[in-house]
């Protein structure tokens, strides 16, 4: 009964979150309230046999973190939408900029990727075993992998953004050999994403540009928002799920995994729908076991699980082990190889200062992602778009992860975005955005 009850007020919550917000989906409450409170019905199928029953306590905090982060958005951010004056025109940007710019990035993409290809002893997507050589990524329970690296690798598809930007400015003005070079310059540096092998990383590469595209086309129109919807989904389970499943089969033929049994179990038209399932109920699975082990089997880290992104020089005694702690809670004989570190957004503020933690963290974060939504709406530029992007991307994401927990990352690639947002812009260009005709309409003043 208790099941049925959530999942008919969580899906109650995301319906009514998606048509107040039919309008423009990338405000974070919408994209947050939409995400959060779907899976959380989807969460009471309990489909697969590693699902327990979450506590009573663990209920009311779903609904009250995700509550209170949709109301603290919606009070810093407001209820209009970005999408009617995104501030960004082609005619205000030149292409070259943009091409030498992907050619750049696209280097320090390969550079960063031997380097990493040098540590791991191989490249994760071509090793035949993506995992084990991921996991070597954490030696002694220390990160061999430096910062830099990463960044590095994220310029794969940084440049991937940027040779599209090129290729939408350059439409119609440069002969099809050069679209055809820039198109394989792209999907050249969305393979290099897929490298690494990490389904999150590549899911963003995709995912930004679509919201991108989404927030400068007309609005009007019921068909173009269904395709949106679609193409968005369609993104979701072939990397969310595709990969999961071809992580999964690089295991011996003759060893039967969790996933395996669980397909075994269900029905033939549930049984594409599993791998997506997994990925999106197995983080609130996860949360309730922390809701449970807080603060007897894992201490109290006063905020250090969500900030885990800072350098290690801001955590003298070490980082808080608290993706090691989850996936502890998450073996059973159930699901052999089964390696689950993530709990949600509500886990790590869980981990960090219990319940109290989760409401005051949601609070927080909801102000914030609502304050920088407020920032961007009406701002001319590139910036602006793809900080939008960004916010709609983490506040759907945030049913994974905190958002707090690898925002060093985030900062240093929207600073990339601002410096080549600068350097392709005409000088002089109008601060002008694309008008619901599809004409040019002053850019509205921001306050």
């Amino acid at each position: 009964m208790a099941e049925v009850l959530t999942a008919v007020a969580a899906l109650a919550i995301a319906a009514l979150t998606l048509f107040l917000g039919r309008r423009d989906v990338t405000r974070p409450a919408v994209a947050f309230g939409v995400v959060w409170f779907g899976f959380v019905a989807l969460a009471q199928l309990r489909l697969t046999t590693l699902e327990t029953p979450w506590p009573a306590g663990f209920r009311l905090l779903v609904f009250a973190g995700g509550l209170a982060f949709v109301g603290a958005a919606t009070l810093a951010g407001g209820t209009a939408a970005v999408r009617r004056d995104a501030g960004v025109r082609r005619d205000d940007h030149r292409g070259r900029p943009l091409v030498i710019a992907a050619l750049v990035l696209c280097a320090c993409g390969v550079a960063g990727t031997a380097y990493k290809a040098h540590v791991l002893g191989g490249l994760p997507l071509l090793s035949g075993e993506a995992d084990v050589v991921r996991a070597r990524a954490i030696q002694g329970g220390e990160v061999v992998v430096p910062a830099w690296s990463t960044a590095l690798t994220n310029c794969f598809y940084l440049g991937m953004w940027c040779a599209l930007l090129a290729l939408w400015v350059l439409r119609g003005r440069t002969p099809r050999v050069r679209l055809a070079a820039l198109w394989a310059l792209a999907a050249g540096a969305l393979f290099g994403v897929a490298l690494l092998a990490s389904r999150n990383t590549l899911l963003f590469a995709a995912g930004i540009p679509v919201i991108c595209a989404y927030l400068i086309a007309r609005p009007e129109r019921r068909a173009a928002r269904l395709a949106w919807a679609g193409l968005a989904a369609g993104i979701v389970v072939l990397i969310v799920g595709g990969l999961f499943v071809a992580r999964l089969a690089e295991r011996a033929p003759q060893e039967e995994t969790f996933l395996d049994r669980e397909l075994a179990a269900q029905p033939l038209v549930l049984k594409p729908l599993v791998p997506f399932y997994i990925n999106a109920v197995y983080p609130l699975e996860a949360a309730s076991r922390v809701y449970r082990a807080v603060p007897d089997q894992i201490p109290y880290t006063h905020g250090a699980a969500s900030l885990t992104s800072l350098p290690d020089a801001a955590f003298p005694e070490g980082k808080p082990p608290f993706g090691d702690d989850t996936g502890v809670l998450m073996r059973s004989p159930e699901a052999p190889g089964l390696g689950w570190t993530v709990a949600g957004y509500e886990g790590r503020l869980l981990a960090d200062a219990g319940p109290a933690g989760v409401v005051l963290g949601s609070l927080l974060l909801g102000l914030g992602f609502g304050a920088l939504y407020r920032w961007a709406r009406g701002r001319p530029g590139v910036l602006p778009v793809v900080l939008v992007a960004y916010l709609a991307y983490y506040s759907a994401f945030m049913v994974y992860d905190n958002y707090l927990s690898f925002t060093v990352i985030g900062v240093f690639d929207l600073a990339v975005v601002a410096a080549i947002g600068a350097l392709a812009r005409r000088e002089g260009g109008a601060p002008v955005a694309e008008a619901p005709g599809g004409g040019a309409a002053a850019a509205p003043a921001t306050g």
